[in-house]
């Protein structure tokens, strides 16, 4: 079975934050999970964070923030990804603490890494869908054989990494 870790990014959204935290744990129970908080001050947001500690399954990591400097999110995510490299993930999940997942296959771990191992220069599957089809319908290609749409869109912030690629 592979390894899979879902990094979900914060800050200063608890509320959020418990959303999407329910919707990972209902929908993703076969994913370690981990926080990237971006240096979070607002109030709320220490209980969050030791309810999770309580609860024992999620890791948390607090990034430093320096006041005013924008793309601290981006050096999150490279955090991430190095993490994932260096704990030997197969696959990683990058999610934001204003999402929610509504609805998966039940299959849903098999067919993402279906699609992987199908489509060998894939290195993250885009997973808003709607919006891709809707905004770049032109620029999209179905693969039949892993039910798959295929753009070459590149980078988004959120998505699954296939780890192998990235090391």
């Amino acid at each position: 079975m592979s390894k899979w870790v879902l990094y979900l990014f914060s800050y200063n959204r608890p509320h959020m934050l418990l959303n999407a935290i329910k919707s990972i744990e209902r929908f993703l129970p076969f994913s370690d999970y981990v926080i990237v908080d971006d240096g979070s001050s607002c109030p709320g947001i220490k209980d969050v964070f030791n309810k999770l500690r309580d609860k024992g399954n999620w890791k948390i990591k607090i990034m430093k923030r320096e006041k005013d400097i924008y793309g601290g999110f981006y050096s999150n995510m490279n955090w991430a990804l190095n993490h994932a490299k260096d704990n030997k993930y197969d696959f990683c999940y990058f999610f934001e603490d204003d999402e929610q997942i509504l609805w998966l296959p039940r299959d849903y771990q098999k067919h993402i890494e279906n699609i992987f191992d199908n489509c060998k220069d894939a290195h993250q599957i885009q997973t808003l869908f709607y919006r891709r089809i809707h905004n770049h319908s032109n620029s999209i290609e179905y693969i039949p054989e892993v039910k798959a749409y295929r753009t070459n869109r590149g980078f988004t912030t959120t998505g699954i990494w296939n780890m192998d690629i990235v090391r």
